[in-house]
């Protein structure tokens, strides 16, 4: 055996090695690519099933666009602070509800992340609210989560579940976001409460199809 043809062999041994040790990175990333555009042709299919049922009187884009909402909320609570009753109601319709949630999370958004509409679809005890947002101009995926209330008196209400489209946040190990969320209302709820920030303490929120019912007390009564 000539001394080229040993060059030739141990170029060869070295393609092969180079080859064997890129495989499992070659693999993964061809699994990657497949993952993804079968993730994104699913997600794509869900957002158009999903954004031909919306129903737009439960819509609001954007918030701050949204004036005749923004006065029916302002009057409601005005009626409800002012009132002498020991145990009063304020009724939000969904589009109220949503709102609210849509002007907080608005304010929480990044420099560049922008909210360009929201939508909610209320049942009994629940929730379900969505969001479009965009980021530098390019349209992010529908981000939404559930909102639960228990069967007994409380001002309490959770995140059940949180989605990017139609991926459950849970299933992917994000869970963590919710329970950090509803961390931060409990405390926020007993801090506003105990310190009496409002004329009233919070007791109760009821979630209906066609309401959300917030219940309280006047402090001191």
């Amino acid at each position: 055996m000539t001394r080229n043809d040993l060059s030739k062999r141990k170029k060869l041994g070295c393609q092969r090695a180079f080859i064997l040790v890129l495989s499992p990175f070659i693999v993964l990333f061809v699994a990657f690519v497949t993952a993804f555009l079968l993730a994104r042709s699913s997600y794509l299919s869900w957002e158009r099933d999903f954004e031909s049922e919306i129903d737009r009187t439960n819509e609001v884009i954007p918030p701050q666009d949204d004036k005749d909402t923004l006065q029916s909320i302002e009057e409601k609570v005005r009626q409800y602070s002012l009132s002498q009753e020991k145990t009063d109601f304020v009724i939000f319709t969904p589009k109220e509800f949503l709102y609210m949630i849509s002007t907080g999370i608005e304010e929480a958004l990044p420099n560049g992340v922008l909210l360009k509409k929201s939508y909610i679809i209320c049942q009994e005890a629940r929730a379900n609210v969505y969001f479009k947002m965009s980021f530098n101009g390019i349209d992010l995926p529908w981000f939404g989560f559930t909102i639960r209330k228990d069967s007994i008196e409380t001002a309490e209400i959770f995140i059940e579940k949180a989605y990017i489209g139609n991926w459950d946040l849970d299933a992917i190990g994000l869970g963590r976001f919710s329970d950090e969320v509803n961390d931060g209302y409990r405390d926020a709820l007993i801090f506003v409460n105990e310190n009496q920030i409002t004329v009233r303490n919070f007791q109760n929120i009821e979630i209906e199809k066609q309401a959300v019912i917030f219940k309280g007390e006047l402090v001191g009564k």
